[in-house]
């Protein structure tokens, strides 16, 4: 799991202020991320990686990586100022409080982020159940066979019409009910309508002009 980039920043934001620590040579600059490193390497599921042991490194070399399950970012001299960075973020770091403010406010957003998740996954497994429920019946009813792909804000409904051709039809999460309320007599029809030979695609037909009857807007053509 991985933030939102817009949840990064505010922290970044409302964390960060105030000048920067100093450090003028390559020694200084390697005691002081090593001081960081030390404060830091204690605290649950942040993950250090040293980038600075070489003291001949450039100081843009210079760098302590900090892992924060799939949020990555890095302690880095600017010269001789001390930064933080990720893809969208680089600001000036004052006092080491300030990057164990900023993971533990990271730690209470995946927190937040998981509880959600939770929920989330709670949810859709009692929509899951009532989607199946209610086909099980369907098919009975209706007589077809069946078979449901889950995706992230969808089922897929896969209904078999001979021994190799089928039909599918999308469920949205949010629209379940309303969709499997008539489903299953349209189910019923297209395999009576195929096996009796008629066969039918739906495709796009944007490209198609001069449609006579009357149209979706509700006026003769």
């Amino acid at each position: 799991m991985k933030l939102n980039y817009r949840t990064i920043n505010k922290l970044f934001q409302s964390i960060f202020d105030g000048a920067p620590l100093k450090a003028y040579d390559n020694k200084s600059k390697l005691a002081l991320l090593d001081t960081m490193g030390n404060s830091l390497k204690h605290i649950e599921s942040v993950r250090l990686a040293n980038r600075y042991r070489n003291p001949y490194y450039s100081s843009k070399e210079m760098k302590l990586e900090i892992d924060y399950s799939d949020d990555c970012f890095s302690l880095y001299f600017d010269g001789s100022d001390l930064r933080i960075k990720d893809w969208y973020n680089d600001v000036p770091v004052s006092d080491v409080e300030q990057l164990i403010q900023f993971l533990d406010a990271v730690k209470g957003k995946y927190e937040e982020a998981a509880g959600r998740a939770a929920k989330r996954e709670k949810i859709l497994g009692l929509k899951d159940k009532a989607i199946e429920s209610r086909l099980k019946t369907l098919a009975k009813e209706q007589r077809f066979a069946y078979k449901l792909r889950k995706y992230q804000n969808k089922v897929k409904l896969i209904v078999q019409i001979d021994e190799v051709n089928g039909i599918e039809i999308d469920i949205p999460y949010n629209r379940f009910q309303e969709v499997l309320s008539g489903v299953g007599e349209l189910i019923r029809n297209i395999i009576d309508l195929y096996e009796q030979g008629l066969k039918f695609k739906i495709k796009p037909v944007q490209h198609v002009y001069r449609w006579k009857g009357y149209s979706r807007k509700g006026k003769d053509i």
